[in-house]
């Protein structure tokens, strides 16, 4: 009999079946892409290594949605663009960098080609095959939601 087993009978607690070996399996897989883990630095790798890799999904979600049609959170009752037209009131309350994204991830999503740095930079042209942006194809909601974006945009005199 194993000297755990022996432990388990008197302590009276139930050994988990299979946790130390489960922990042991866990430890070596995750040494294979974690070296530092395996040197006994878990504690200094993980707190680095969490954060990065949400920051990586987060960061691929953002580019996946800028390309796919985004959906914006606390804006109207869905928070997309293409499925509904947003109030002046409820886009007042969006910064004037937020309005410049929606306005754009809108253009973005129909295919805009573009031509300023910051446009390139925050979405990107692999994509593209528009570039006028009078002929970017778009529902109404979305020429609503652009021109609605641009009103506000101007009464609060963003640049």
């Amino acid at each position: 009999m194993s000297k755990s087993a022996i432990d388990d009978r008197r302590t009276g607690r139930a050994r988990r079946p299979g946790h130390a070996a489960g922990l042991t399996a866990m430890k070596r897989h995750a040494a294979r892409f974690f070296p530092a883990m395996a040197a006994g630095n878990a504690m200094r790798v993980l707190p680095v290594v969490l954060p990065v890799a949400a920051l990586a999904a987060a960061l691929s979600l953002v580019a996946a949605g800028a390309s796919a049609g985004s959906c914006y959170e606390d804006l109207g009752e869905t928070g997309c663009p293409d499925r509904e037209t947003f109030t002046r009131s409820n886009l007042q309350r969006l910064s004037c960098q937020n309005l410049w994204t929606v306005r754009n991830g809108i253009f973005a999503a129909n295919g805009y080609c573009f031509k300023s740095a910051r446009g390139k930079e925050q979405f990107g042209n692999a994509s593209c095959s528009v570039d006028d942006a009078e002929q970017v194809k778009m529902n109404s909601h979305e020429w609503a939601n652009v021109a609605n974006i641009r009103a506000v945009e101007l009464a609060k005199r963003c640049e």
